[in-house]
């Protein structure tokens, strides 16, 4: 899991309680799995990440988390990362 401990206070994970999910208009039903959580609840994944809200994310497209410490990303309808983690550059 990417988020445990004091993480899901500020990034709730996506849980569902049946083994059948719902793509909405536009998503790859095929890309929707879970996961289980250590805790033993079911997490929603889309093309194998683990999806989150962000606490402070109250409506459709809202992604205040986006990019958040360089670490946080929304998913694409194709399942990609949005927000790519910047490269360091090496002197030569």
């Amino acid at each position: 899991m990417n988020c445990a401990g004091d993480c899901p206070l500020t990034w709730p994970p996506v849980l569902v309680d049946s083994q059948k999910t719902t793509a909405a208009l536009g998503i790859d039903s095929a890309l929707i799995g879970t996961v289980t959580r250590p805790d033993g609840h079911r997490q929603v994944t889309y093309n194998g990440w683990p999806l989150y809200w962000y606490f402070q994310d109250h409506g459709t497209g809202d992604a205040r988390g986006e990019g958040l410490g360089n670490n946080w990303s929304t998913v694409t309808r194709v399942g990609k990362p949005v927000f790519k983690k910047p490269t360091v550059a090496r002197r030569q």
